[in-house]
């Protein structure tokens, strides 16, 4: 014989509803826990690392018709090199709006009919006029430094002749949204010195996506280390080994990212003459 209990109203209009809150406030810690557990060593093995930040190297446009002579220049991403002037011009029309573009390196045998700079889109130009080709060849098979790779670079007052210079280079950078920087520099056959001179121009405000990221870091800072440091390890490949390295350091953005290549990125000899971000 079943005993029967006599319930109070209460209970069922009130305790009901209790166990039932005890229930979905348990359920809900078991799964506040379960979110924010470590989750077992067994799962973490299966989950991919985060992806590294993206470097941006940039667009840039290269005319080198010295392969014969000097070897083939390193490639790097976003670099289009063609030792024809018709094809660089026509590399040119089709990158030089692209937000990426970031200048042109321009080697000149004497002969180049290429106007510097060929835009004024981007943030670097360089062009380098060999005038003696016998004693660059002779720096490469005695692995010369010259002296402007030298620590501290080694800088003259005067401009020295053609006829006592194995090359000279002519850089146009941008300096800020109106004006830009014309660096003429000439480099010595004697010892390898440079002479520098430098003024400034004005020049119709840069595109808006270098604006919005400041001039020297990283849209003119990275690009000019980038271009710098290829022409220099094309021309002194014992000096300056791997130009991939330095310039990818200075798009993640290094403490000192205008010196990410040392003398390799020409930093020692442009500080004496432009107002490099970090310069010591």
């Amino acid at each position: 014989m079943r005993t029967l209990v006599k319930r109070h109203p209460w209970t069922v209009g009130v305790g009901l509803p209790l166990l039932l809150l005890g229930v979905l406030a348990l359920s809900f810690g078991l799964l506040t826990n379960e979110a924010t557990a470590d989750p077992p060593q067994e799962q973490l093995a299966g989950v991919a690392a985060p992806a590294e930040p993206k470097t941006r190297p940039g667009i840039v446009v290269v005319y080198y018709p010295f392969e014969d002579l000097l070897g083939t220049m390193e490639h790097q991403d976003g670099w289009y090199i063609t030792d024809s002037e018709t094809e660089f011009e026509s590399l040119l029309s089709q990158y030089a709006d692209d937000a990426d573009f970031a200048g042109t390196l321009v080697w000149d045998d004497g002969t180049s009919a290429i106007a510097h700079p060929p835009t004024e889109r981007g943030s670097v130009h360089v062009r380098t006029v060999v005038f003696d080709i016998d004693t660059l060849l002779w720096w490469r098979q005695e692995e010369f430094t010259p002296g402007f790779l030298l620590d501290p670079p080694l800088i003259l007052d005067d401009v020295p002749d053609e006829s006592e210079a194995v090359f000279d280079m002519k850089l146009w950078q941008r300096e800020g949204e109106d004006r830009v920087g014309v660096y003429h520099m000439r480099v010595r056959a004697a010892d390898g010195a440079v002479s520098a001179r430098r003024r400034l121009s004005p020049v119709e405000p840069g595109p808006s996506d270098h604006q919005s990221r400041g001039f020297w870091w990283p849209w003119a800072c990275c690009p000019s280390q980038a271009i710098w440091c290829n022409l220099f390890h094309t021309l002194f490949p014992w000096w300056c080994p791997n130009c991939v390295a330095c310039v990818a350091d200075c798009w993640d953005g290094g403490s000192n990212p205008c010196h990410s290549c040392g003398l390799c990125g020409f930093s020692d000899v442009l500080c004496h003459i432009v107002p490099l971000a970090h310069c010591p």
